[in-house]
């Protein structure tokens, strides 16, 4: 009990020499893993490294690291944690505390649109800018009161930010709507030749010019008949 203890209060004056001589004499998975959290709560990423290999409790010191913005100790936790753990629990403590750094540290790792979007629905309404436009292109905010909590909150910047995303993302679907009809217009590979040239891409092949073909046999064409001669009446 006492060395456990002395590592507890080595990780968190960040004596990585300290630790490391302490562990193996001591129980470093006691308190549930205290030590780490106590190195991770002071930011000392090199205790951390040195206690991860004897601890467990992982996945809830990686939301704790994500929750206080220790961006060094979240690096480490990442890659021996799970991130995807309880519906993306870390990234969702960093987005609601504000923690844009660890944010974009997770999002490549998380599901940003796990619980109904609720990452970016807690960073709108609690005004964390940075957050929401990180987790924007990553998210359906269209399905949450995103918009409604931020200006509830009298967070009107974060609402005009996520107004203009919904209106930018409204145009491109509007856009590929049109671009596919034009593709099925009868005129289409005429304007295809137009927007290529325009943009400055190989302009594709104009069909061979020439008469048209009727694609009905000549058997089964309609022709005008002759007329039918008239007889003259004899006198």
């Amino acid at each position: 009990k006492v060395t456990t203890r002395a590592l507890t209060l080595a990780a968190h004056a960040g004596h990585v020499q300290c630790v490391e001589q302490l562990i193996p004499h001591s129980n470093p998975k006691a308190n549930c893993s205290e030590a780490l959290f106590m190195a991770i709560g002071n930011g000392h990423h090199e205790c951390v490294a040195a206690l991860l290999p004897h601890s467990d409790n992982l996945d809830s010191a990686l939301n704790f690291a994500a929750g206080n913005g220790k961006e060094r100790c979240l690096e480490i936790l990442i890659g021996v944690a799970n991130p995807m753990a309880n519906e993306s629990q870390a990234l969702r403590i960093a987005a609601e505390r504000g923690r844009d750094a660890c944010v974009a540290m997770l999002i490549p790792v998380s599901d940003p649109q796990a619980d109904d979007n609720y990452a970016i629905a807690f960073a709108a309404q609690n005004g964390h800018l940075k957050c929401v436009e990180l987790l924007l292109p990553h998210t359906q905010v269209e399905n949450t009161s995103a918009i409604r909590a931020a200006i509830e909150n009298g967070h009107t910047d974060v609402a005009e930010v996520i107004q203009e995303h919904l209106a930018q993302k409204q145009k491109a679907a509007i856009q590929a709507e049109v671009g596919e009809s034009l593709e099925r217009a009868p005129d289409a590979p005429r304007q295809r030749r137009r927007r290529a040239a325009q943009a400055g891409r190989p302009v594709p092949p104009a069909p061979a010019s020439g008469p048209r073909r009727c694609a009905v046999p000549a058997s089964r064409r309609w022709r005008r008949r002759a007329p039918a001669p008239r007889h003259r009446r004899s006198a």
